[in-house]
């Protein structure tokens, strides 16, 4: 049976295969060809988004470590980590001496050795100072252990404190890493959008240029819907765009009005990580309970919290002080005061109170930490499988898709072009076949974006970097 073309008013459909091929060649050396897209690697079909430019490649390494030196956030757990060493240093401490110098002055008294009642008097004074000296009970601190269980305390919130930092940067890298993902994905999406409205461009003009002695006035009208609806897709990536690249360039502190960067788009390239190649997920469980920064600044409170209850249990040695002092008003036997010097020990009776508040808090914080730590173990081992099943699934997706979806649609796309520059295939089915290509490609590249989400929440999850 003859292949009739769909395009053909009733008059045509009877021209022979040759006039046929004849028409379409007229139409085709009119500079309206319709030559494939930009030639493509196996696998991946990138165009080229990045032309030359004057402005630097930022890789996600760079952009991890102007990251790293301006994010506003780490430079808060920054100044939380120097909080504690402040902390540190004062439970450190040996408390200063206090030292108390005064002058005592005597009234209705004759220091000049006239004195009816004192008799001669060579050595007698009105004034005379007064010294005292206490050690403000370091030593006693010192001998009893309370100094090193306060540094204890203050040594464990130092760690801890150190764990939340690389765990906020932990949480704030993957959000980096994920946005530089979705600017890449914004520019490929760009990419395809133009790819298509040059297409559906190319074919507008020509089916201008048959209309209407070989399409209808319907068909020219889905050609330009899909002509409009391409410009439309343009319009929306390059939206979609400034939008991803201005949420990347507050992450990295850059208040520039335009977008700095060239990103790199290998980034965005297929590969198993060799840490992940070979990784079960028991080990990457292991690994995960091991360094999680989290779990880790959990597992430094419960210690905190062991180190107080000491020490408010110490606290329950009441702090001696001990105290010297001088004092003289004169220096002969008869003065009003002959040199004297006193030493004392100054001392509190834990009559009222024997610091029960301190202890039951510090063993309620036990209780909690220790919560946490389990609450925390739970959640790790949950993060790694979930990460690590979204990973395989992710990878399998993308194996799938470079093993034979992309390449039948770039084959079927192909074909059909070929059919339809022999005459054999209507421009719909053409415009179907690119349609499906491109579809096929973007969402290729979503694939590789969420491949590559699923490794940076599995590096998330472990507590590591799993690419390097």
């Amino acid at each position: 049976m003859r292949n009739r073309s769909p395009f053909l008013p009733p008059r045509l459909r009877s021209t022979s295969r040759v006039a046929k091929k004849l028409l379409v060649f007229a139409a085709l050396s009119a500079g309206l060809t319709l030559a494939p897209p930009t030639s493509q690697a196996q696998g991946l079909a990138t165009p080229n988004t990045h032309p030359a430019s004057s402005r630097p490649r930022l890789t996600l390494e760079d952009a991890l470590r102007v990251f790293r030196a301006r994010s506003f956030d780490l430079v808060i757990a920054q100044a939380a980590v120097a909080s504690a060493e402040g902390d540190l240093l004062v439970a450190s401490m040996i408390p200063n001496p206090a030292v108390i110098v005064s002058l005592s002055h005597i009234w209705n008294y004759r220091a000049d050795g006239k004195a009816p009642v004192l008799g001669p008097c060579i050595t007698c004074a009105t004034n005379g100072p007064t010294l005292q000296i206490s050690d403000q009970t370091a030593l006693e601190n010192l001998l009893t252990g309370k100094t090193a269980l306060r540094r204890k305390v203050a040594l464990a919130a130092l760690s801890a404190a150190k764990m939340q930092r690389d765990n906020a940067q932990r949480a704030l890298e993957f959000q980096l890493k994920t946005q530089y993902l979705q600017v890449l994905f914004a520019e490929t999406s760009l990419s395809f959008a133009r790819e298509t409205l040059d297409f559906s461009s190319r074919m507008l003009e020509l089916g201008r240029l048959r209309h209407p002695s070989m399409i209808n006035d319907g068909q020219l009208a889905r050609i330009e819907a899909d002509k409009l609806t391409a410009d439309r897709a343009v319009i929306a990536a390059q939206g979609m765009l400034e939008g991803e690249q201005a949420a990347l360039a507050f992450l990295l502190g850059d208040t520039q009005p335009a977008f700095p960067y060239d990103l790199d788009p290998t980034t965005l390239r297929f590969r198993i990580p060799s840490k992940l190649a070979s990784a079960a997920p028991t080990e990457l469980l292991r690994t995960a309970l091991e360094r999680r920064p989290d779990l880790r600044a959990y597992r430094f409170q419960v210690t905190q919290a062991d180190a107080q209850l000491a020490s408010a249990r110490r606290e329950l040695l009441p702090d001696v002080a001990l105290t010297l002092q001088y004092w003289e008003i004169g220096a002969a036997q008869n003065t009003v005061q002959p040199p004297m010097l006193i030493f004392g020990l100054q001392t509190t009776l834990p009559i009222f109170y024997q610091m029960d508040g301190e202890i039951r808090r510090a063993e309620a914080s036990i209780t909690s930490s220790s919560a946490n730590v389990s609450r925390a173990i739970t959640q790790v081992v949950l993060d790694v499988k979930l990460a690590f099943a979204n990973w395989n699934a992710a990878r399998r997706t993308v194996e799938v898709m470079e093993g034979s979806l992309l390449a039948s649609s770039r084959r079927g796309r192909d074909v059909t072009e070929i059919q339809f520059r022999e005459g054999s295939a209507p421009l719909i089915d053409l415009l179907d076949a690119e349609r499906q290509f491109v579809q096929t490609n973007h969402l290729y590249i979503q694939d590789l974006q969420t491949y590559w989400r699923a490794v940076f929440a599995l590096e998330q999850a472990v507590g590591i970097d799993l690419r390097n």
